[in-house]
């Protein structure tokens, strides 16, 4: 039976390093996208802050790789706080109103960002700010909608908590100042509120009108996980978590990863294709070829794909054909194994038996995948080795075989003659069917490119491809500004 490993519930997953974001925030920043103050006022101007905000930054170790939460810091980098207090003066209680310097404090928020957890409260926004629309070549609202990623402020179950660091120059742990605290908080908030909230931190568009023949290779579907790296904080990543074929998002449970898809400094990010979306065009391929049905190919426990079957190649000849997929894992590189093992009745010239010839061929197809940065697409090529060749002959208890047909039988086993091997050693280095198998990747890829948006507009573009030992394929990514 043909059954493939996925990602952990989803079909490809689509990780983007702490680094990165913090990459697309400076350049919204250098866009003035991003709010530069923070003033407000609560309880009729006993509390107030005024303060000039820098560049935020976001950090994704809040915890343990089961963790969905990110966090956002906002420097203040100069601010005065007013607040109230009370103190005793001769006896009686007064309220005295107090300033503080509180230059080099943090505001930071904790959000949780998983969709599939708050499925029953989240309100999709059809909207992007305007600065990065004009970013988005051919994007047109129409076609997508759009969901919100990260600080969404529109929906305040996204929002889980905040942090409000003074270096203790603010007593934040009294209640009716906390409260307060609380109240300016939600008053900034109020200000970012609408179609140009500067915070969502990447976009996702699903394709309302895709083509039913291309449905497989669309991602349909999205949610978001976490995965925090204790080891290399700045590959931390954020996961866009896709299904394709409008199939249902998995729940809260799935899309939580033991490793990081982040696996060098060197790129901003990785795009994973699910062992079906890597070998299912390659089975199907090569199920044609040998005349049998795609379904005969079943997985080993080390994540490669086998089918053997029996076939009468003439009246004369039977053959067991073996077909042996494996992907070489952190290599682009992919080795099919054939083995046919056959045996030959031989008879005389006056058609009697006299004997039977067997033997074994065997050739290796290395398929390499290599990643075309201009084209966002993955391009396969093939290139088979020698062909090996082995034979005995097993003459009947009358005697030898008869010269002319010893040398028909050795002529016999060579591949050039040996009907259905020779078609599937030319059809694999054919121009055609590699046509067939990189335009599916290609449409892959490109419509991945056209739906993850990243924070500042910016353009993906794809790198190197390796397997990965699950049976997936990973693309490293890079960003083009």
């Amino acid at each position: 039976m043909l059954t493939y490993q996925n990602l952990n519930g989803f079909d490809m997953v689509y990780a983007v390093s702490q680094q990165t974001i913090n990459a697309q925030l400076q350049l919204l920043w250098a866009m003035d996208m991003l709010p530069t103050t923070w003033k407000a006022e609560a309880a009729e101007g006993l509390y107030s802050i005024d303060a000039e905000l820098g560049c935020p930054v976001v950090d994704f170790n809040t915890g343990d790789s089961s963790s969905r939460t990110a966090k956002l810091t906002m420097p203040l980098t100069k601010a005065s706080f007013h607040y109230a207090k009370i103190v005793i003066e001769d006896g009686k209680p007064t309220v005295v109103q107090t300033t503080k310097e509180i230059n080099g404090s943090s505001l930071s928020f904790f959000v949780n960002m998983s969709l599939a957890e708050l499925a029953s409260t989240y309100q999709n926004q059809d909207s992007i700010p305007d600065e990065v629309k004009r970013q988005l070549e051919q994007f047109d609202t129409s076609m997508f909608s759009i969901q919100h990623l990260f600080l969404n402020f529109e929906d305040a179950h996204l929002l889980k908590s905040f942090d409000f660091q003074t270096n203790g120059a603010i007593p934040t742990d009294q209640p009716e100042l906390t409260g307060q605290i609380r109240n300016l908080v939600e008053a900034f908030i109020d200000t970012i509120k609408g179609n140009d909230n500067p915070y969502i931190f990447g976009y996702y568009a699903v394709d309302k009108i895709s083509e039913p023949s291309q449905a497989t290779w669309q991602p349909t579907g999205c949610t978001y996980s976490i995965y925090s790296d204790a080891h290399f904080a700045s590959r931390s990543s954020i996961n866009y978590l896709l299904v394709t074929d409008h199939k249902t998002v998995p729940g809260s449970g799935a899309g939580m990863f033991q490793h990081n898809w982040v696996m060098s400094d060197q790129v901003e990010g990785s795009f994973v294709l699910s062992q079906a979306l890597v070998m299912d065009p390659l089975l199907q391929s090569l199920a044609n070829m040998l005349s049998i049905d795609k379904t005969q190919f079943s997985p080993t426990n080390n994540n490669q794909f086998f089918v053997s079957f029996e076939s009468r190649l003439d009246k004369n000849t039977k053959g067991k054909t073996t077909c042996t997929l494996v992907p070489l894992v952190g290599t682009k590189q992919m080795a099919v194994y054939f083995n046919i093992d056959y045996n030959t009745d031989m008879h005389d010239l006056a058609g009697s038996y006299i004997g039977y010839v067997d033997g074994t061929i065997k050739w290796t197809t290395t398929l390499t995948f290599e990643v075309d940065t201009i084209k966002s697409s993955v391009n396969v090529s093939a290139k088979n080795s020698e062909v090996i060749t082995t034979k005995k002959d097993h003459p009947n208890a009358l005697g030898k075989f008869e010269h002319a047909l010893a040398v028909f039988a050795d002529f016999i086993i060579t591949v050039f003659t040996f009907g259905q091997v020779d078609d599937v050693f030319q059809d694999l280095i054919r121009k055609d069917w590699q046509k067939t198998i990189n335009t599916g990747y290609s449409t892959q890829m490109n419509s991945m490119k056209a739906r993850a948006i990243l924070p500042g507009g910016s353009e993906i573009m794809f790198k190197d491809a390796q397997f990965y030992e699950n049976g997936s394929m990973i693309v490293a990514t890079t960003v083009k500004n």
